[in-house]
């Protein structure tokens, strides 16, 4: 398994050296490198199915020489998101600010749709989206960043 987790760093780092900071983040390679650390270090128990799915998921991974754009399809976003939902069910480890995005998109549906009601209650039904999305976005950032900070506190964050 020590040789397993080198290799796949190595594999890593040998095919983003020359990836810019934009392609990292379309193909969330930090990710990536967080979850091979995290089972390095703490040593979480995977199975040769998840293994051989982050392998696979670092072996397609383009390779980028110095003066051309990355090439990458759908097919590698698809694997990665995969791989996150794998992970996520069996550890229920998230992404960075997994919470935040989530929360801030339910918000703004919720507020959308509480704002249009009392703006018409009111006889301004132009403010009622406007309100509500705001209260909203509000009300799903403080929510996503307390959901945030406490899988940090608990160590579930990738």
């Amino acid at each position: 398994m020590k040789d397993w987790y080198k290799e796949m760093e190595t594999v890593l780092l040998n095919k983003t050296a020359n990836y810019s900071k934009q392609e990292k983040e379309n193909l969330q390679i930090e990710y990536l490198k967080n979850l091979i650390t995290k089972i390095k270090t703490e040593e979480l128990i995977i199975e040769k199915d998840l293994q051989t799915k982050i392998e696979g998921v670092i072996m397609d991974l383009p390779l980028k020489t110095n003066d051309e754009k990355v090439v990458y399809k759908s097919k590698h976003i698809n694997e990665i998101t995969n791989l996150q939902t794998a992970i996520a069910q069996k550890f229920n480890l998230v992404k960075k600010k997994h919470y935040l995005r989530k929360y801030r998109t339910i918000g703004i549906a919720i507020g959308l749709m509480i704002g249009i009601p009392i703006a018409t209650a009111f006889g301004k039904i132009a403010l009622g989206p406007i309100i509500g999305t705001t209260i909203g976005l509000f009300l799903g950032i403080i929510i996503g960043n307390r959901r945030d900070n406490k899988a940090e506190f608990e160590n579930r964050v990738l």
